[in-house]
């Protein structure tokens, strides 16, 4: 067995991503037909007490405390229960539950260390991850069984009647009800934030030679605007691309509610505004404006509203970027589809198709210039939108 993972180890070293990921989906697939069918049903019993296990342990301080020891060190639980104030029994309990899912490494009686994961688990945006799924998807999750049988299991698409009114008790809508908890609307924004990335631009031309033609010179007043992040959170996206793209300083604008925009960092040639997407944009005429991860949150009339407020605000020249997945028609991946199911229950949202999205593009009176695949595998893409 030991040369067969070092030969597998030798192929992934030397394969790109779509190789990898092949490799991949043939060990998940040989897991499944090996496994003891009782294993596998033990395993649906794993996936609900690892997500409580991490989430104590997060709590705890663990993951952290044990990333932070030197490469060779350990702690036993008794000082890890003096560091943490934890009865040590308990926390002989968790932790070696912990090492049996690799989440720490056992290396010895009552004594532990970190692992890969260990140290993946330590960092400031899992934690946020962890509080996100814990505190906000797992109760959601854990109403929707009830919820579909109540109302005739029904395609969610009205995001006051969704799954996440009966975990929370409220008739409030999610995004009203958020900002009203701090935590969890916080540790949302984090995770939000740290899925951000500026590799859209990469090999995207028409984004990339508008940047280009840019002057360098100080922005002159009668210039329009020319990046708008709509409902850009914490603004990280602006960040990522002011470092990547310099003569785009002062021609970024972050838009969002209050409560983001008055907790972002506030960056010099970012201009950051108060916007509700769904009200009349502030913005006229920018060259793009981008929207990441936005629609997936909403339904499919609340996506029509949204664009309609952008098309009544655009230029002769100005373009709609939706970095959005589209969903292939068949062999999906489970990320993606995951995604999509999450978003229905916590938002009536959805992971689309690409005939989804055309249909609600036509309804919002734009049609579809171009769509540029960066990440084949997600199916993460910008959808170029123009006035039809």
């Amino acid at each position: 067995m030991d040369s067969i993972a070092d030969q597998i180890r030798g192929l992934a070293a030397q394969a790109n991503a779509a190789e990898q990921l092949k490799i991949l989906n043939t060990l998940n697939e040989l897991q499944v037909e090996l496994q003891d069918p009782i294993e596998q049903v033990f395993g649906i019993y794993c996936s609900v007490v690892q997500v409580t296990s991490i989430k104590i342990a997060v709590d705890l301080g663990l993951f952290r405390k044990l990333a932070t020891l030197e490469k060779g060190s350990s702690k036993t639980v008794v000082q890890l229960s003096q560091d943490t104030g934890a009865d040590p029994e308990l926390l002989a309990r968790i932790l070696r539950f912990l090492a049996s899912v690799r989440y720490v490494q056992e290396v010895g009686i009552d004594t532990y260390t970190a692992g890969k994961f260990t140290h993946i688990l330590a960092h400031h945006e899992v934690e946020a991850a962890v509080v996100h799924v814990a505190c906000l998807i797992n109760p959601i999750l854990n109403s929707t069984p009830d919820f579909l049988a109540e109302t005739g299991y029904k395609n969610i698409t009205d995001t006051a009647k969704t799954p996440f009114q009966k975990a929370f008790n409220t008739e409030l809508k999610p995004f009203e009800w958020l900002p009203q908890h701090p935590k969890l609307f916080a540790s949302m924004q984090v995770v939000m934030t740290s899925l951000q990335s500026s590799n859209w631009a990469e090999g995207f031309d028409l984004f990339e030679k508008q940047v280009q033609s840019l002057s360098a010179i100080t922005v002159p007043p009668s210039e329009p605007p020319f990046f708008v992040d709509v409902g850009g959170g914490y603004g990280h996206q602006c960040l990522q691309l002011l470092k990547k793209y310099p003569g785009l300083h002062g021609r970024l604008t972050l838009e969002d509610l209050s409560e983001a925009i008055e907790k972002a960092e506030h960056v010099d040639g970012i201009e950051y505004i108060t916007q509700d997407f769904f009200e009349p944009q502030t913005v006229q005429g920018a060259k793009f404006y981008y929207l990441r991860r936005i629609l997936h949150d909403w339904p499919d009339n609340d996506c029509v509203k949204i664009l309609m407020r952008l098309a009544d605000a655009l230029g002769h020249d100005s373009r709609i970027l939706l970095d959005e997945v589209v969903l292939p028609d068949t062999g999906a991946y489970w990320q993606s589809t995951l995604a999509d199911l999450t978003m229905m229950v916590a938002f009536a949202g959805a992971e689309r198709t690409s005939r989804k999205w055309h249909e609600i593009v036509d309804r919002a009176g734009l049609k579809i210039a171009q769509v540029h695949v960066f990440d084949a595998r997600q199916g993460y893409a910008i959808t170029v939108l123009e006035k039809a």
